[in-house]
């Protein structure tokens, strides 16, 4: 079982890692594709915020004794909906969103008691998949492709 400590410790590194790498693109890149197939820097923030609120979402159902509601159609074709949905708000938005986002997220995960969420594998796995292994994934396509273009 995860803990409560363990969760947040990997969250916080992970969004570290993230935010060093944003760091190393220059705010005029943010909004070029391909940095992962047709994605931006600026859709993958984009992204990384709407399933950190998928997450939110998820846990205020847990909260509730309910589950949360399955999202229509494929997976991919939902992120580029999603993605689509985000392109025309400015990355100045998008990053104070993202940034909203991600301390709703810490704050609602530090108040939730250890044997709640944490104890759930399914929404432990959620937690897992869309928060720290999210942002290693996409972390390291904007690596690649800051190496691959301003390497």
């Amino acid at each position: 079982m995860d803990t409560p400590e363990s969760v947040l410790a990997q969250i916080d590194e992970e969004w570290q890692m993230l935010l060093d790498v944003l760091a190393r693109v220059r705010a005029g890149r943010m909004g070029y594709r391909g940095v992962a197939e047709r994605w931006s820097v600026k859709d993958i923030l984009g992204h990384l915020m709407t399933w950190e609120y998928e997450v939110l979402h998820a846990i205020e159902a847990h909260a509730r004794n309910e589950t949360a509601p399955p999202r229509d159609g494929d997976l991919d074709e939902w992120n580029e909906r999603a993605a689509a949905s985000l392109r025309p708000t400015s990355l100045a938005v998008i990053l104070i969103q993202m940034g909203e986002t991600h301390g709703r997220l810490v704050s609602t995960l530090q108040a939730m008691p250890a044997d709640d969420a944490f104890a759930s594998p399914i929404l432990s796995r959620l937690i897992r998949e869309d928060t720290w292994e999210h942002y290693r994934e996409h972390r390291d396509e904007i690596e690649r492709w800051l190496l691959r273009h301003e390497g």
